[in-house]
């Protein structure tokens, strides 16, 4: 009878494996590099959302702020009131709301120049935002006209406050190439509570201020250049 050669499983395997072993191997080292890849994968997508939600961020915030001043402007400043208006009528509570335009101003950019407005506007925003709490709205509105709104202030607290921006936007000065310009506004103070609505509470500052104007009239100092 011819010699019968037998192979057993795993003969002329490395000492201490088998074939099964090696696929098993081969197969979690592929699974494991797999696995890593994804997960790079993810972590570049969540950095790459990021970054598409912060420029999203800015984009809304850009459209919404007056890029001489920092304040918002007026689309971002009546998002912002109607905003507290429906607040206030949820926890009926108030506040007041301050409507600013520059005295003068034109003679500020006939006489020195669009430049000279411009310091005059900046200096004007500044003062605004270093004077009311980070839960308030400053904004430029159009051209040299503002508007503050002092949330949940109450009407007596925020009219005593208001005043005094008023006094010290009309005591200060900028400087600009060399001459100091007297700042110069009239200010329109309304209240608002829960009943109020936006249209209607514009309307009301905008009027207030300027009768405010007119009563200062014989009072405006046009401004100094040195």
């Amino acid at each position: 009878m011819a010699d019968i050669a037998f192979s057993m499983p795993g003969e002329g395997l490395l000492p201490g494996t088998n074939g099964v072993g090696r696929i098993s191997s081969a197969i979690f080292g592929r699974n494991t590099r797999e696995i890593a890849r994804l997960q790079v994968a993810n972590l570049m997508l969540h950095e790459e959302i990021a970054r598409h939600q912060q420029r999203i961020a800015e984009l809304e915030h850009a459209s919404l702020t007056d890029t001489l001043t920092g304040t918002l402007n007026r689309g971002g400043f009546e998002d912002a009131v109607r905003r507290t208006l429906s607040a206030a009528q949820r926890h009926d509570d108030g506040g007041a709301l301050a409507y600013l335009d520059c005295d003068s101003f034109k003679s500020v950019n006939d006489t020195l120049g669009h430049d000279a407005g411009d310091a005059v506007l900046a200096a004007i925003g500044r003062i605004l935002k270093r004077d009311t709490r980070t839960t308030d709205y400053v904004a430029r509105l159009h051209g040299d006209e503002f508007a503050v709104l002092l949330v949940r202030s109450g009407m007596r607290f925020g009219t005593a406050r208001l005043r005094l921006m008023e006094h010290t936007i009309n005591n200060s000065t900028v400087t600009f190439r060399n001459r100091e310009i007297a700042l110069k506004i009239s200010m329109g103070i309304v209240g608002y509570d829960s009943s109020a609505s936006f249209d209607d509470l514009m309307r009301r500052a905008d009027r207030a201020m300027y009768e405010r104007k007119h009563a200062r009239r014989g009072q405006v100092i046009p401004f100094a250049a040195e």
